[in-house]
């Protein structure tokens, strides 16, 4: 009888301890996947405020002088660098080393996903542009200046990546 309360011991301590090992397993695996949610979505919103934020100070003033009220393919450049500018200023060194360490990526492979979180940016930030448009009256009827102007969202439709103005989409 002692023998067999010996290999039922035996046996639920290895239970346990394969219970223990699995659970533990778990928990990692979950606190990593929250972690990697949570810091993808903090470098998404950074990534649209730094579009927001180029698209209102650069572009805005850009597009407002333009005779068309678009940006040249050069300012277009102009303005994907300067968002990316902010988006690292947003994100700050600790931040950058953060992502990278979640991420695994080298800094190449890190400067790939920013460009990506920008250039998604500027798509989403345009989408809700074209979902919020109400009939504009037409440059005959209104010169730009009387048809909002400096409108964050009718900005961000002019930044794009590449240069790329002519409302294509980027293939990169």
């Amino acid at each position: 009888m002692d023998s067999l309360y010996q290999i039922a011991g035996g046996l639920l301590a290895s239970v346990l301890a394969w219970v223990g090992v699995k659970l533990t397993t778990y928990i990692n695996q979950k606190i990593k996947h929250e972690g990697l949610r949570n810091v993808l979505t903090w470098a998404t919103d950074a990534a649209i405020c730094a579009v927001k934020e180029t698209a209102q100070v650069y572009a805005g003033a850009l597009k407002d002088a333009a005779a068309d009220g678009k940006l040249t393919p050069e300012e277009s450049k102009e303005a994907m660098s300067q968002a990316m500018t902010a988006l690292k200023r947003n994100l700050g060194v600790n931040g950058l080393a953060e992502l990278e360490r979640v991420l695994g990526h080298d800094s190449k492979g890190l400067e790939s996903f920013l460009v990506g979180q920008l250039e998604a940016a500027v798509r989403d930030l345009k989408i809700s542009n074209q979902s919020n448009a109400s009939p504009k009256p037409t440059p005959a009827a209104a010169p730009p200046a009387a048809s909002g102007g400096n409108d964050t969202q009718a900005v961000a439709a002019d930044l794009k990546v590449g240069g790329e103005s002519d409302g294509s989409q980027n293939t990169k």
